[in-house]
């Protein structure tokens, strides 16, 4: 899940999204700019910059088989749509959350341009796991 802020509701706003690729800590994720997450991020940023702190978001992933479950905050960046790592992670599954809308441009390959990135890099760690009988919260930096 990619948690956002979005200053017109009292709490955060969490989509279902899936990674494209992970560098070292970093994740990146392929994602439409035409999707309300965007105008979320620029509203939260804008308030962010004020305070000098950037965009922080969440990242949330869980083991169903076992419950256990990691949550990442995060600053995130987006990139334009000629960034070269969107070919590099484009995929026909990705494909599938964009589709072809039949106009010759917005086809959902890596060229279309809804296209987009977001890279969230790691401030912070949490992570809750099962050691013997005992689920144990884990935090790192």
């Amino acid at each position: 899940m990619l948690v956002t802020h979005r200053p017109s509701l009292p709490g955060p706003v969490a989509r279902s999204m899936a990674i494209a690729k992970r560098s070292g800590p970093d994740f990146l994720f392929l994602a439409n700019a035409h999707s309300q997450k965007f105008d979320d991020l620029h509203l939260s940023a804008s308030a962010a910059d004020t305070a000098g702190e950037g965009n922080l978001v969440c990242v949330t992933f869980q083991d169903s088989k076992t419950q256990d479950w990691v949550s990442i905050t995060g600053l995130v960046t987006t990139a334009k749509n000629d960034d070269p790592r969107i070919k590099a992670v484009w995929s026909r599954g990705a494909a599938a959350w964009f589709g072809d809308l039949g106009d010759g441009v917005h086809d959902a390959s890596a060229n279309d341009p809804r296209m987009t990135l977001l890279e969230v890099k790691p401030q912070c760690k949490f992570l809750y796991l099962l050691i013997g009988c005992v689920k144990k919260l884990i935090w790192y930096l």
